[in-house]
């Protein structure tokens, strides 16, 4: 009955966030050309037209929509998982941050990474289940290249973030990676028997 009801809740709140996506999208999509948030066309950008480029910050709204109407529906949840919660929405804010201040301003690629790995590092060190699960894995190693495993895991979020962000220049392509990477997650989350309460969302 547990289980049942975590998944109707989760149910409830991808059908909330689909709403809110579906409202707050095209707003933003008007907002942005109105400000000329966009991307033109160009060698890198395979966009078939100019294109807004501040849509990290709808799917953002969305994603905190969504655990918004999950964590009331599901409050014991929040409260067991609220360290997880605060440390991821700190980092994909952060992150959202890096981009925004990228995309309008330009930063340099030293101060984009610097600020990445930085918001890597904190998520290890701080998301409860991250941090065990690289802990599991590098505490098995020998000693000397434990610090290694752990500069890899800080690779491996920055890597995978910036991955998104150079396939963004065709239009559906970063969707689509990401889409395929959420249902894998899922899959994973599935198989595991759970073992990452914090991981579907």
């Amino acid at each position: 009955s547990g289980d049942a009801d975590m998944d109707i809740g989760l149910a409830i709140a991808i059908a909330f966030s689909l709403i809110f996506s579906s409202a707050w999208f095209p707003v933003l999509i008007r907002i942005a050309r109105a400000k000329g948030w966009v991307d033109t066309p160009s060698s890198r950008r395979r966009h078939i037209r100019s294109t807004p480029i501040v849509g990290g910050t709808g799917i953002a709204l969305t994603w905190f929509t969504g655990i918004g109407v999950y964590s009331l529906l599901h409050q014991t949840w929040f409260e067991t998982y609220d360290q997880s919660l605060l440390v991821l929405s700190i980092t994909a804010l952060g992150l959202i941050l890096i981009g925004l201040l990228d995309d309008l301003r330009g930063l340099s690629p030293t101060l984009k990474l610097a600020g990445e790995f930085f918001l890597a590092v904190f998520v290890i060190n701080f998301e409860p289940f991250i941090y065990l699960a690289c802990s599991q894995v590098i505490q098995s190693a020998p000693v000397l290249a434990q610090p290694i495993l752990w500069a890899l895991a800080a690779i491996w979020i920055v890597g995978t973030a910036n991955a998104v962000n150079l396939v963004d220049g065709i239009d559906g392509f970063a969707g689509g990676v990401s889409a395929l990477g959420i249902t894998t997650v899922i899959f994973l989350h599935n198989f595991s028997g759970g073992a990452n309460p914090v991981m579907p969302i």
